[in-house]
């Protein structure tokens, strides 16, 4: 019975040790390109997660800077990743803050893909305030079904803008528009919305996702970024249901090992 209750320990133990999960997180950082038309970003990554990621590599996407692909390769946990990524203006820009999305691509051990985005921005001659905001829902999603992504624009300036919206996701999902315009009055809000689909998202994972609000002013480029996130779950339940399910779930594993432990102590004292 002794050897039956570590058995049983084993198997839970097993269970939650088993479970793969990669949480990166990133920081950057820029000088402001005065002369010339270029800059390097700083990029400190590091992978909280609990293995090691394979084939990483780093890159931008941005319609008014160039640049190639950093390549780490296999990327370990706790040990942080520091790099530079050279940034080329593409085209004439006009002075002013350029946001900038960072695309993480990466394999697991059994080489599935997968993918994040981060923030990241780069000045150009000058660094001026945005007015302009916004804010993404996070929502729940389930595998085989679309739902709705509402991104809330405020604007705190006393004139009307046209912001164009970029909306920036990892690979697994997908979007039926990636690009808006939208005018916005002044001292108001505005909220408009993607429908958003999984192409392949892992359940129980949650994805980072990103928009960019951007518009120009006298000849000069202001932007700021929204970050919201997408939760893959296996079917949307209400958050009642969701911990009455847990709660029911936690009672039946106490119950089994409470069982256990009870049999081995009687038979523990029968001897």
């Amino acid at each position: 019975m002794k050897r039956l209750f570590l058995i049983a320990l084993g198997i839970l133990f097993f269970a939650v040790e088993a479970s793969a999960y990669f949480t990166m997180t990133m920081t950057s950082t820029s000088e402001q390109i005065s002369v010339g038309n270029s800059t390097v970003l700083n990029i400190t990554l590091i992978n909280s997660g609990n293995e090691p990621s394979f084939n990483t590599r780093l890159g931008i996407l941005s319609k008014d800077f160039n640049s190639s692909e950093l390549y780490i390769g296999t990327f370990k946990q706790n040990a942080p990743f520091h790099g530079q990524i050279p940034i080329n203006i593409g085209g004439d820009i006009t002075p002013g803050k350029y946001p900038i999305i960072v695309f993480l691509h990466y394999t697991d051990s059994n080489r599935y893909p997968s993918s994040m985005v981060f923030p990241a921005n780069i000045q150009y001659k000058l660094d001026p305030i945005t007015k302009v905001h916004g804010a993404l829902s996070e929502i729940n999603l389930t595998a085989n079904k679309s739902k709705q992504l509402y991104l809330e624009i405020r604007n705190l300036d006393t004139m009307q803008h046209n912001v164009t919206v970029r909306l920036f996701l990892p690979d697994e999902l997908n979007s039926d528009k990636w690009e808006k315009t939208v005018l916005i009055m002044p001292k108001d809000i505005v909220v408009t919305n993607f429908e958003i689909s999984s192409l392949g998202a892992l359940p129980d994972s949650r994805y980072t996702i990103l928009a960019t609000l951007e518009y120009e002013e006298n000849n000069i480029h202001y932007s700021s970024i929204a970050q919201g996130y997408v939760i893959i779950v296996q079917r949307e339940i209400s958050g009642f249901k969701s911990q009455s399910n847990n709660l029911f779930v936690g009672l039946i594993v106490s119950f089994f090992v409470l069982i256990t432990l009870f049999l081995y102590l009687k038979f523990r004292a029968k001897k």
